[in-house]
Formats: structure tokens, sequence, C-alpha cells
């Protein structure tokens, strides 16, 4: 039999007999050993477990409207509604610049706004139209005829969406360039100094090719519109002035001078 001796001084804290370790060893073992993990109570799991719900909630809730707000976008786009209907629907009409960007449903305007214009443009691909008839059908930019008064225009707001017209339009037609279907016709032979002007500066901030900008200012054999002309049949044809503005806008654009980009800044 082994006997244990309490130190009175240390109340069950060190052992004076043998087997002590062993004893020891059974106070510390795993089985009886005071968990690292903290206890949790009923109250205190069941408080944290409807946090948890309610949040998750939230969120759910939060995420249904966005896409609610976002399914009306689509149907105000579906039906054609005006710009002024939805700011007055998304409660932003009355409002200045800066405080409808700062407004929490501005993000749905924009996109909507966004999208509107670009069915609009996809349409008038589906039209065949010309960059000119863009510029003069539907723009109203016909007001002013030569290069020189380009500066009445260029802060436009229709200018701005006659250039988002161009780029689309151009890349359209250098796909088709690409695999062999090049309409003939790209350019109105009607067009303005203005708008032809103004499209070869678009077109060389764009870095065109030189076969898209030949093509994309008509400058092709009008007996065979898949052949660029070359030699004197190009340098004596009537836009053949517009290439030339290209390669040397182009040149700068492509070298980033400052004072070109700056110069045409809006295109």
């Amino acid at each position: 039999m082994q006997i244990c001796v309490f130190n009175n001084d240390d109340y069950g804290g060190r052992f004076t007999a043998a087997g002590s370790s062993k004893f020891s060893s059974t106070l510390q073992s795993p089985e009886i050993r005071a968990s690292a993990h903290p206890i949790m109570f009923p109250e205190e799991r069941s408080l944290r477990s409807e946090t948890t719900l309610n949040e998750n909630s939230e969120e759910r809730g939060n995420m249904f409207k966005t896409m609610w707000k976002y399914v009306k976008v689509q149907l105000w786009l579906e039906t054609k509604m005006s710009k002024e209907y939805v700011k007055t629907a998304l409660k932003l009409d009355g409002l200045d610049d800066a405080d409808i960007k700062a407004h929490k449903n501005y993000k749905y305007y924009s996109y909507f706004a966004d999208k509107s214009e670009e069915y609009r443009l996809i349409g008038w691909l589906q039209k065949d139209y010309t960059t000119f008839d863009a510029w003069h059908k539907e723009l109203n930019l016909n007001r002013i005829t030569q290069a020189n008064e380009l500066n009445k225009v260029e802060a436009t707001d229709a200018f701005r969406v006659y250039k988002h017209y161009v780029n689309m339009h151009d890349t359209l037609i250098v796909r088709q360039m690409n695999i062999g279907n090049a309409p003939e016709v790209v350019v109105s032979r009607g067009a303005t100094a203005a708008e032809m002007t103004a499209r070869t500066i678009i077109m060389a901030k764009a870095e065109r090719s030189d076969k898209a900008a030949q093509r994309l200012l008509g400058l092709i054999d009008p007996h065979n519109s898949r052949v660029l002309l070359t030699g004197e049949a190009l340098t004596r044809h009537v836009d053949y002035q517009y290439f030339k503005l290209f390669r040397k806008l182009k040149k700068e654009f492509t070298s980033l001078n400052l004072q070109t980009m700056k110069k045409y800044s809006n295109y």
C-alpha cells in the first residue's frame, strides 16, 4: 500500500510519498484536464446564431433589391424609356450632376444610359448607316461644314456619341475586312469636310492600320471594292488629303505627342 502525504503549506500542490508521480500524472491526464476551448452557454450560442441569421437575411435582402433594380433597368431599356423617365423613377430628377453621381441610385442610371446609347448605335449599324449618316441624320452636327469649325462641336454630347459610333462602325468594318467580307460603301461621298476630318482624327487616335484607313476613307478601286488604290490613282483621289492627315496624326498619337494629345482630347 502506498501512502500520500499532503504538505499543509501547499494543499494539493506537492506530494512527499512514493507514488506521487503517478497520482500527479493522473491529475494532468487529458480526460480531466480543463478544455482549451471556452465554454459557451446555451444563451450565448443562441444570441450568436440569431445575429448570424439576421446578418444573412439582411444580406440576401440587399442582394434581392439590387437584382430587382437591374431587372427594372432592363425593362426600361427594352421599352425604350427616356432618360428623363428613368431619372424620375430612380429619384434623381431635380438633382445637379454632382448630387446625381453621389446618389445611391446613380449606378443604375449610369448603366441605363450606357446601355441605352449602345442599343441606339447598334440600331444604326443594323441600318448600315455610314458615319456621315449618323452625323447629319441623327446627331444634327451638319450645322457645321468646314474643318475649322469643329471646335464649335467637339465638346458637345452629340460629338461624343458620334465618336462612339465611328469607333463601333470602324471596328465592325475591320472585322469584316479580316474575313474578306467588307461592304462596298463605307463612306458617304457627300460627306462634309468637317465630318471627314473628324472621323480621320478619330481613326488616327484609334491607331487603325493604313489598309483599314484607306478602306474606311473610301480609297478603293471603283471597279473592284476589294482592291485598295495605289500610286497615282491614290494620290489623285479627292479624299487623299485625309489619308495623309491620318498618317501624320497617327504617328503623333503613337509617339504620345503631348501637344497633339491635348489638341484632340475630345476625339
